[in-house]
């Protein structure tokens, strides 16, 4: 209970202060009526990367395959690794992608229908992630529910999720 109150606190506080936030969250955030920041978090969560100055930030051209994350440097290089790794007979269960990683199994029909390569462009990647929480909420979940069972469906892997969400949400 004390973290969930902790994430809604934190994330209603920091929706003030999105305006550094790059667009695509801000435009995500309206959409679907989902706070930019938990957007930001949980995008952070899934495929945080070091820039050039040693801080960390959601990367667009990542890919997570049976457990082994994986960034990319161009959008290219990261559908070419799905397509020959598709080609090579890996089943999509075991492929996470984008920013906000999208299972191409559990999400094909959405993935299919922007394509895979365009799912790699943080608005489509946002689009998901915000889709899916509303939809969840929508469903009579708290947000807070919905950000665990983003990951899984699981009471305790999905409370765990939330925790790091959270963290996120500090800037740990």
């Amino acid at each position: 209970m004390r973290s969930t109150i902790l994430l809604l606190c934190l994330a209603s506080c920091s929706a003030l202060a999105s305006d550094w936030m790059p667009k695509e969250f801000r435009v995500a955030s309206i959409k679907h009526n989902i706070p930019a920041s938990i957007l930001w978090s949980l995008a952070l969560q899934e495929s945080r990367r070091k820039d050039e100055f040693g801080v960390y930030k959601p990367w667009p051209w990542t890919v997570n395959h049976a457990g082994v994350g994986m960034f990319f440097s161009t959008k290219e290089e990261a559908v070419a690794f799905v397509e020959k790794k598709l080609a090579s007979g890996a089943k999509p269960i075991s492929l996470d992608l984008g920013m906000c990683q999208g299972n191409l199994h559990y999400n094909y029909d959405h993935i299919y229908g922007v394509g895979i390569a365009e799912f790699f462009e943080p608005e489509a990647s946002l689009d998901f992630a915000g889709g899916n929480l509303r939809s969840c909420m929508d469903g009579g979940r708290t947000l807070t529910e919905c950000i665990g069972r983003y990951h899984n469906n699981r009471e305790g892997i999905a409370s765990n999720y939330r925790r790091r969400v959270g963290l996120r949400l500090l800037g740990k």
